[in-house]
């Protein structure tokens, strides 16, 4: 049978934070074969695992790891477990050699993605696109007046804490190794998004929304993505789709104006930029590829044009994502969204968290009614090419580009 290999993260928030593991659990046939290991950062749930698999008299063997100083973690355990071993060892950690060649920035971003881990439940790390704004920590004030963010700075060796996208606090270190040793290994979100009345004050003069990389209102989680961080909210603009409504045109037209708006995207993605109110304006009129499906048949001589063009202007997996989305992708009629959202208002809806789910190119969020701008809109939208163009047409909304099921959305927030 094939030998699997795991590795468990603790959910114990109390344990020490470990960037290798510290030993492994091999579970056994009746052979003495391994079926499959599980290697384990964390002590705590290494014996705990140990000890519980033997109550169960699961035939297993376990290594306990040896570091560069030959040490291991505390064996005293051993002695008290509840059922006789079958087989354990004390070896070199095969992470030893890894470990001497890993580089500062490596070990850095090992111990940021371990306090991810942990701390938001989720399997992958932190985003590091930009390495000296890599946030870690968002939350509200308790009254929910101001929010209070926490970036890591990789190359300016600081950890910065900001107040409603003032900069508050800044701890500062002499170099990377420096925070490897003093800060990283001890992350705290409390810590991180603490501020006291001082630091408050001072940002009481900034107004301005904050978009955040990690959101934790009391003990639920929500993960934001803002694609420009660094621009500031009063340069961004929120396209109006209810004074540009899309008029009806034919496929070829159709194929022609999300041609253009792709395109644009691109120009945009690649100049590190928004797109401009007059780019919006072209950039709204992408349609989707429904009831297009004649512009990916090779083999259909009418529309040769269009196939090279298209072919040439996506990626093969935005390609085979436009493909597939032929018989799916009809965004909301204007008329259906102003009917929904006059039930809401007939409801007595003025504020709070709004979620689109499969936002497409962010109709919903385009049609807010003037009633209603005091409400916070989040969007998801699994297709990359529709989630870019809402994230262009709507600049100060968080919208996902990920599957639904993969969002990071806590419960009762919306």
């Amino acid at each position: 049978m094939e030998n699997a290999s795991h590795t468990v993260v603790s959910t114990n928030k109390e344990d020490p934070v470990r960037s290798q593991p510290v030993g492994r659990i091999e579970y056994l046939d009746n052979n003495g074969n391994i079926l499959h290991s599980d290697e384990y950062t964390s002590e705590y749930q290494f014996k705990k695992d140990i000890n519980e698999e033997l109550s169960y008299r699961t035939r297993l063997r376990f290594c306990l790891y040896r570091d560069a100083d030959g040490e291991t973690i505390d064996q005293s355990f051993i002695a008290r477990l509840h059922a006789p071993l079958n087989a354990y060892e004390i070896i070199d950690s095969p992470y030893l050699q890894i470990a001497e060649s890993e580089t500062p920035l490596d070990k850095a971003k090992a111990l940021i993605d371990e306090y991810c881990r942990t701390e938001f439940e989720r399997e992958e790390g932190a985003d590091y696109t930009d390495l000296s704004d890599v946030g870690v920590a968002y939350t509200t004030t308790e009254d929910g007046r101001h929010e209070v963010q926490a970036n890591i700075d990789l190359l300016g060796f600081s950890i910065k804490t900001y107040v409603d996208n003032t900069l508050v606090r800044e701890e500062k270190y002499e170099s990377l190794e420096d925070m490897i040793e003093r800060a990283l290994p001890y992350l705290s979100f409390d810590e991180l998004t603490f501020v006291s009345d001082e630091e408050l004050a001072r940002a009481e003069t900034k107004p301005e929304p904050l978009m955040p990389s990690f959101e934790k209102p009391k003990r639920t989680r929500v993960q934001t993505f803002d694609l420009h961080p660094d621009i500031p909210m009063s340069e961004r603009h929120t396209f109006n789709l209810a004074s540009h409504e899309v008029e009806e045109v034919g496929k070829k037209e159709r194929f022609r104006r999300n041609l253009m708006a792709i395109q644009l995207l691109k120009k945009c993605q690649d100049e590190n930029r928004f797109a401009t109110p007059d780019e919006q304006e072209i950039i709204s009129k992408y349609v989707g590829w429904g009831g297009i499906p004649e512009a990916f048949d090779e083999n259909n001589s009418s529309w040769a044009t269009e196939f090279l063009e298209l072919s040439a202007v996506l990626t093969p997996d935005e390609y085979e994502s436009a493909k597939a989305s032929v018989l799916t992708a009809f965004y909301t009629p204007s008329a259906v969204i102003s009917a929904i959202y006059k039930s809401m208002e007939q409801m007595g809806f003025r504020e709070g968290n709004i979620l689109e789910p499969s936002c497409g190119i962010g109709n919903f969020i385009g049609m807010l009614p003037q009633s209603m701008q005091e409400a916070k809109m989040y969007g998801v939208e699994i297709d990359k090419v529709s989630a870019g163009i809402a994230q262009q047409l709507y600049q100060k909304t968080s919208i996902a580009a990920q599957p639904f099921e993969e969002a990071n959305v806590p419960d009762s927030f919306f």
